[in-house]
């Protein structure tokens, strides 16, 4: 039975198509669709990126998805499983004596961190009668100011202003009124922002790890996991 990548091959050279065709089509770089094809998962940044590749590169050849991402699944297994694997594999059994070593260390460990964490949870609550009357003659006025917005933040903002927060690992590639500004990857947890005077361009390699705020407004969802988004956005369109 022939491989993911020998299927993939197979079905675009039937259709006369190059890698370049290929690549112009499908906005895959052209090295991920060599190493599709060549079963070179571990050149693609991510098992998550190589799933989300194959899945637009085999409906672009016309190809059954479900059937090359269940048989990608099996040549490619999480490092979860490969590492349990080896481990049930290659690991003998510990013996009963060398087991209960173990949970009585698992035990102390167990007792010591909860001791830990009781300390340190409920330590900041012990003060005195005298220290929470003044804490609350302290924070009762501060309760009572209201300060003015600051000028940067009354009236629209000028230009284009696209901020970026991710939840999960996604290739980024951003152009700002015709000029490259930034090309990587973001890690989940992060956040970037991007000013522009007409336009901004932005690429993003997992649609679904990301979300997009222009001119302080939360965009739509961009897709799903895996999956390619690319668009221009333009100051025309959120200065009105």
């Amino acid at each position: 039975m022939a491989n993911v990548g020998e299927i993939l091959r197979e079905a675009r050279q039937e259709k006369a198509i190059s890698l370049r065709e290929a690549e112009e089509a499908t906005k895959i770089r052209l090295k991920y669709l060599e190493a599709l094809e060549n079963g070179e998962y571990d050149q693609i940044p991510g098992r998550v990126y190589a799933q989300g590749f194959l899945r637009n590169y085999a409906k672009y050849l016309g190809l059954n998805v479900s059937e090359l991402i269940n048989q990608f699944k099996e040549e490619y297994p999480p490092e979860e499983e490969k590492i349990i694997e080896e481990l049930t594999t290659s690991v003998p059994a510990p013996s009963l004596k060398k087991s209960k070593i173990l949970f009585i260390i698992l035990g102390v460990f167990l007792i010591l961190w909860s001791m830990n964490w009781l300390y340190n949870h409920y330590k900041p609550l012990e003060q005195t009668p005298l220290q929470s009357s003044v804490n609350e003659q302290t924070t009762r006025p501060q309760s009572q100011i209201t300060t003015p917005p600051p000028a940067s933040e009354i009236g629209e903002i000028e230009g284009l202003e696209i901020e970026l927060k991710l939840d999960g690992r996604c290739w980024t590639n951003v152009v700002i009124d015709g000029k490259d500004n930034f090309s990587g990857i973001l890690n989940a947890g992060e956040s970037k922002v991007f000013k522009g005077d007409n336009e901004i361009y932005v690429k993003l390699g997992n649609a679904g790890a990301a979300k997009i705020i222009v001119n302080g407004k939360v965009q739509p969802s961009l897709g799903d996991y895996g999956e390619i988004f690319e668009k221009t956005f333009k100051a025309s369109d959120y200065n009105n």
